[in-house]
C-alpha cells in the first residue's frame, strides 16, 4: 500500500507543444514508477479472439489490457485540450505514444540540423569579461543537455577541456593549476565546476575586503580634510625634502601628478577621472576621439572599421531612434528582390506601393553605409503570396532613399524565425512549426543572400488580418 501511495503522488508533466525532448524524458520516468512503460515502448500482443487462449493467457492478456489502459490514461492526461484530438482516436499507449514522437520530436533532417547548430554553439562559447561565474556555467551546460537530448554523445573530457579553455583571464591561475595537478582524462565535470566556484567566492571575498578597506579608507581622509585645508592655506608652495648631509633641497612629488598619496590613500586622477592608487597606466599615451579609449587614435579604431556593417539603435533627440542600414547599389534594382541582411536592425524598403496598414506617425533616422542620413517616411506591413496562401511581414519601415528591399536578420531572430549561414547556403526557418524551413537562399556571386518575394496583384485593396495564425511574422 505504501509503495501505490508513493506512486500515485507523482505527477505527469504536462505538455503544451514545446520541448518535447525533456517532455518524453519525464513522462518515461512516471510510467516506469508505475512498471508500464514496457507497454508503451513495445506494446503487447492483443488478439481478435480469445478463442484457444488457455486460462493462464487470459488472465495476462487481461492484466495487460488493464495496465495499457493506464499507461494511455497518463498521457491523455499529460497534453493539452489542442494537442489532444491528435491521439483521441488511439486505443493504446504504444500508438499514441509514437503519433506524439513523430509530430513533435521532428525528423532526422531536421533533428541534425539542431544538433549542427548547438555544436557550432559549444564551440564557440567563451565566458564574457565581466559575466558571472555561475551565468556562464549555466548557459553552458544547457548547450551541453540539449546535445545530448538530441543524442549527441558528450564525455566528461570534452566538456572539461572545454570549460578550462573558455574561461575568462581572471581563471588562468586556477586553470594552470588544474592542468598541472589533475588528469583531465578521468576528471569529472562536477569535479572541475566545485573547484572552480570555490576559487571564485575565494576571489569575490577579497574583493570585498578590498573595497571595505578603500571605503574606510576614504572615510578616515575626509575627517582630516579640514586639518589638512588649515595647513595647506598657509602655503601654496610644494614641500621641500631634506636631503641628508648634501643639504640640498628637491621637490616632493605632487599627489596628484602620482595619483595616489604617499600614505596609500586614493585620489581623483586627472587621466582617468577615477580614483585609484599608483599613476595611470596609460598616462602619457596616445587616446581616440571615437571610442574616448587610450591606446590608439580614431584611424585605426575597430569602431570606425566596422560602422560600414555594423547594425545599432541610437538616442536621437530630434528624431527619436536611428538606425544603420546598408546600400547594395551594386546589384541592378529589382522590387521583388530582399536582400537577407545582417546589418540592419529592421525589415525597410524604397516601395511605398507594396505595403499596406502605412503608420505615418512612425519616424525614424536611418544611417547609410556612406554616412548619409536618410528619413524613415512610415512602417507598413508587406503582403507575399506563397504556396500556402499569403502571408504579412509586419513593421517594415519606409525609406524613399534606399537602394534596395533589405530583410533584417536580427528581426527574423526576434520573431521566431533563425537564420542558419552555413557555406553558401542561407536557410530560414520556422520555430513555432517544429523548426519547418521557410527558405532556402543560395548565395550570389558578390556574396549578397538574395530573396524574391511574389507580391499580390490587388495591392491596392484593403487588406484587414482577422486571425494571427496568418501572420508570418518575418
Amino acid at each position: 500500500m505504501a509503495s501505490s501511495s508513493s506512486s500515485g503522488d507523482l505527477r505527469a508533466p504536462m505538455f503544451v507543444g514545446d520541448n518535447y525532448d525533456f517532455w518524453s524524458i519525464k513522462m518515461k520516468t512516471v510510467l516506469k514508477s508505475y512498471d508500464i512503460w514496457y507497454l508503451v515502448e513495445d506494446g503487447f500482443d492483443n488478439p481478435a479472439s480469445t478463442e484457444g487462449l488457455t486460462d493462464a493467457q487470459k488472465v495476462e492478456l487481461r492484466s495487460n489490457m488493464k495496465k495499457d489502459a493506464k499507461a494511455l490514461a497518463i498521457i491523455q492526461q499529460a497534453v493539452t485540450d489542442e494537442i489532444f484530438p491528435n491521439i483521441a482516436n488511439e486505443e493504446s499507449s504504444k500508438f499514441a505514444w509514437d503519433v506524439l514522437a513523430e509530430e513533435y520530436k521532428g525528423t532526422n533532417e531536421v533533428r541534425a540540423i539542431k544538433v549542427q547548430s548547438l555544436r557550432r554553439d559549444f564551440e564557440y562559447t567563451r565566458m564574457k569579461d565581466g559575466e558571472a561565474l555561475d551565468d556562464y556555467l549555466t548557459r553552458l551546460t544547457n548547450i551541453v543537455n540539449q546535445m545530448k537530448t538530441y543524442g549527441e554523445p558528450l564525455e566528461d573530457k570534452r566538456v572539461v577541456q572545454k570549460i578550462l579553455i573558455s574561461l575568462s583571464e581572471k581563471f588562468d591561475a586556477v586553470v594552470y593549476v588544474i592542468d598541472l595537478t589533475k588528469d583531465i582524462e578521468t576528471l569529472r565535470v562536477q569535479k572541475v565546476i566545485g573547484c572552480l566556484k570555490a576559487y571564485d567566492q575565494r576571489l569575490n571575498k577579497r574583493a570585498e575586503n578590498e573595497m571595505e578597506s578603500a571605503f574606510q579608507t576614504l572615510s578616515l581622509s575626509s575627517k582630516n580634510s579640514g586639518q589638512a585645508s588649515s595647513s595647506q592655506g598657509k602655503s601654496n608652495a610644494p614641500k621641500k625634502n631634506w636631503k641628508g648631509k648634501n643639504k640640498k633641497w628637491e621637490k616632493k612629488s605632487s599627489n596628484e601628478e602620482r595619483g595616489s598619496s604617499s600614505n596609500g590613500v586614493m585620489v581623483k586622477c586627472k587621466t582617468c577621472d577615477k580614483f585609484h592608487l599608483g599613476a595611470y597606466w596609460f598616462k602619457g599615451k596616445a587616446k581616440c576621439q571615437t571610442c574616448d579609449r587610450f591606446g590608439h587614435v580614431a584611424k585605426d579604431c575597430n569602431r570606425n572599421k566596422h560602422q560600414a556593417h555594423f547594425t545599432e539603435e541610437q538616442d536621437d533627440d530630434d528624431d527619436g531612434n536611428m538606425f544603420f542600414a546598408c546600400q547594395a547599389a551594386t546589384i541592378a534594382k529589382d522590387e521583388s528582390i530582399w536582400f537577407v541582411d545582417s546589418g540592419c536592425n529592421n525589415h525597410m524598403t524604397a516601395n511605398e506601393s507594396i505595403l499596406m496598414d502605412m503608420d505615418t506617425s512612425v519616424s525614424r533616422r536611418v544611417k547609410m553605409s556612406n554616412g548619409q542620413l536618410a528619413q524613415a517616411r512610415g512602417r507598413g506591413t508587406l503582403v507575399v503570396e506563397t504556396k500556402k496562401g499569403r502571408r504579412f511581414i509586419r513593421e517594415v519601415l519606409l525609406v524613399p532613399e534606399l537602394d534596395q528591399n533589405l530583410l533584417s536578420v536580427g528581426q527574423l531572430q526576434h520573431n521566431g524565425y533563425p537564420v542558419l549561414f552555413d557555406e553558401d547556403l542561407c536557410t530560414i526557418y520556422d520555430k513555432k512549426k517544429n523548426m519547418q524551413i521557410v527558405a532556402t537562399i543560395k548565395m550570389e556571386k558578390n556574396r549578397c543572400f538574395l530573396l524574391s518575394l511574389k507580391y499580390p496583384s490587388d495591392m491596392a485593396l484593403k487588406v484587414d488580418v482577422l486571425d494571427d495564425s496568418w501572420l508570418w511574422h518575418i
